[in-house]
C-alpha cells in the first residue's frame, strides 16, 4: 500500500474495516459472488461502470469524479476480502472510497 499505514476505523465484519490514504477494505465470510454482485450493484447505482470481471473479481467505475476499484479476493471456500479504492487526479480519494465501501457493507 505505498508505505502508507493502516488504521481499523468503523464498522464491519471483522470488527472494523483496515483504510488507508485511498482504499477501504475488510473480510467478509461470504461466497465472492454475491460480494462481488452487491458491488456492482452499488456501483451501477452511484457511478459510471467501466469495466466489471467476475472471474477476476473487479469492478472499475467512475463514482464522484473518481476513478474507483472495487477488488473482491477470495481467501477461502466461503471467505472473502473486499477493497475499494478510489483515486481522484492521481490523488487519493479516500471519502469517496468509504462512501462505496458503506453502501457494498450495508447491503452484504
Amino acid at each position: 500500500m505505498s508505505g502508507c499505514a493502516l488504521f481499523l476505523v468503523g464498522a464491519g465484519a471483522a470488527g472494523g474495516y483496515a483504510a488507508s490514504r485511498d482504499s477501504v477494505k475488510n473480510q467478509f465470510d461470504l461466497p465472492k459472488d454475491f460480494v462481488f454482485q452487491q458491488g456492482l450493484a452499488v456501483a451501477k447505482k452511484m457511478g459510471q461502470v467501466t469495466l466489471e470481471d467476475p472471474s477476476r473479481g473487479e469492478i472499475r467505475a467512475y463514482v464522484n469524479g473518481a476513478r474507483v476499484t472495487i477488488t473482491v479476493k477470495p481467501l477461502t471456500r466461503s471467505a472473502v476480502e473486499l477493497k475499494v479504492k478510489a483515486r481522484k487526479s492521481l490523488m487519493p480519494a479516500v471519502d469517496t472510497a468509504q462512501q462505496v465501501y458503506n453502501q457494498i457493507a450495508t447491503g452484504l
